[in-house]
C-alpha cells in the first residue's frame, strides 16, 4: 500500500482536523479529484458537528447561568421589599408614640376602680396571663394587708345614716351600707385564707409561719367582734357570724399545723406560746365559746399546752374569767410580732 493511500485510510477512520494544503498536495499526488473532494467534505462535516455541540452546550450554560442571575436579583428584590416595610413599620410605630401618651402616664392618671376593671377584661381574654401578672405583683405583708383592711373599716363606719339616737342597725342601712360592708368581709376572708395556709410560705418565709399567721388571726378575730349587729338576724348570719365561723376554723387550722411541727421537732418560746393562748381565751370568752373558738381553745390546750405548763382537765369548760387568763405570766422572750416582717402596728 503506498503511502499516501495509508494517509486517507487515516483520515477517512475519523481524524477530526481539516487537512493542511501540504497534506492535500501529497495526497493529491497519488489520489483522483473526487477522493480528495470526499475527503475535504468529511473534514467539514465533522467540524460543522463539533461546534453545534459547543454552542449547544454554550447556550445551556448560559440559559443557567441567566437563570441563576434571575433568581438572585429576585430574592435580593424581595430582601429590600422586606427590609423597606420594616422601616416604614418602625417610623409609624415611633409616630404614633408620639401621638399617644405614655401608659405609665394613663395608669397613674386611672381610679383604682377602672385599673381593677382593666386588668380584670385584661384576663377574661387572656387567662393565661394570670400567673405572669402574679408572679408581679408584691407578696402581701401583714402591714400592706391591714392598712388596706382599716381603710375599708373606714370607709364602711363612714357610709353609714345616723339618727339622733345613734347609728342605725334597720334593714334601710343594712343596704345603704352593704356593698361596702361585703368588700370588707370579702377581703377579711381572702386574706384569711391567704395567711394561714402554709403553701404560700416557701423557705425564706419559713420563720414568718405561724407568727403570721396568728398574728392575721387576732386581728381578723377583733375586726369581725368590730362589726355591727343587726336588728334582722338574717344580717347577722350573712356577716359577723358567716366571718367568725370563718375565722374559728382558721384559728382550729393554724393550732394543728403548730402541733405537728411541735411534734417534728420545732421549737417555739414559751413566752410566744403564752401570747396566743391569752389571746384564744380572750376571744372566746367575748363570744361565750361560739363559732369553733371554744373547740380551738380546748385543741390548744392538748397540742401545745405542755409548752407553757398548761393542760387540759377532764370535764372544764373552755372559758375562763378575766382574772384568770390575765394571770397566766410567762418569760418575756425577744422575739415579737413587731420584729416580723409586715407586723407592725396591726394591733389595736
Amino acid at each position: 500500500m503506498s503511502e499516501n493511500n495509508i494517509q486517507f485510510g487515516k483520515i477517512k477512520r475519523g481524524q477530526k482536523r481539516k487537512l493542511d494544503e501540504d497534506e492535500i498536495m501529497d495526497i493529491s499526488d497519488g489520489s483522483s479529484t473526487d477522493e480528495i473532494e470526499n475527503l475535504n467534505n468529511n473534514s467539514t462535516i465533522t467540524a460543522s458537528s463539533n461546534d453545534r455541540k459547543y454552542f449547544q452546550n454554550h447556550k445551556k450554560i448560559k440559559q443557567a447561568i441567566f437563570s441563576s442571575q434571575i433568581e438572585h436579583e429576585r430574592i435580593l428584590n424581595s430582601v429590600q421589599q422586606a427590609q423597606q416595610k420594616q422601616e416604614q413599620q418602625k417610623r409609624e410605630e415611633e409616630e404614633e408614640r408620639k401621638l399617644k401618651p405614655k401608659i405609665e402616664s394613663i395608669l397613674h392618671s386611672l381610679e383604682k376602680d377602672q385599673i381593677i376593671d382593666i386588668l380584670s377584661n385584661l384576663l377574661d381574654k387572656n387567662p393565661k396571663l394570670n400567673q405572669d401578672i402574679l408572679s408581679l405583683i408584691p407578696r402581701p405583708t401583714l402591714k400592706s394587708v391591714t392598712n388596706q383592711l382599716q381603710a375599708v373599716e373606714k370607709k364602711l363606719n363612714n357610709s353609714f345614716p345616723y339618727t339622733k339616737w345613734g347609728a342605725d342597725r334597720s334593714d334601710y342601712s343594712f343596704n345603704r351600707v352593704k356593698p361596702n360592708l361585703m368588700e370588707l368581709l370579702d377581703l377579711t376572708i381572702n386574706y384569711l385564707k391567704y395567711f394561714t395556709n402554709t403553701e404560700n410560705y416557701g423557705e425564706e418565709l419559713e420563720r414568718e409561719y405561724p407568727v403570721v399567721s396568728m398574728g392575721y388571726l387576732e386581728y381578723a378575730t377583733q375586726l369581725a367582734l368590730r362589726l355591727p349587729v343587726w336588728n334582722q338576724n338574717y344580717h347577722n348570719e350573712i356577716t359577723r357570724e358567716l366571718l367568725l365561723k370563718k375565722i374559728g376554723e382558721a384559728w382550729e387550722q393554724v393550732i394543728n399545723e403548730i402541733g405537728q411541727r411541735v411534734q417534728n421537732g420545732k421549737v417555739y418560746s414559751s413566752s410566744l406560746v403564752g401570747e396566743w393562748i391569752k389571746s384564744l381565751i380572750k376571744y372566746s370568752n367575748e363570744l361565750n365559746g361560739k363559732y369553733g373558738f371554744a373547740e380551738s381553745v380546748k385543741l390548744f390546750k392538748e397540742k401545745l399546752g405542755w409548752l407553757i405548763g398548761l393542760y387540759p382537765v377532764t370535764g372544764e369548760t373552755s372559758l375562763m374569767n378575766s382574772s384568770q387568763y390575765l394571770s397566766l405570766s410567762f418569760p418575756s422572750h425577744p422575739l415579737n410580732y413587731s420584729n416580723v416582717t409586715g407586723l407592725i402596728g396591726f394591733r389595736t
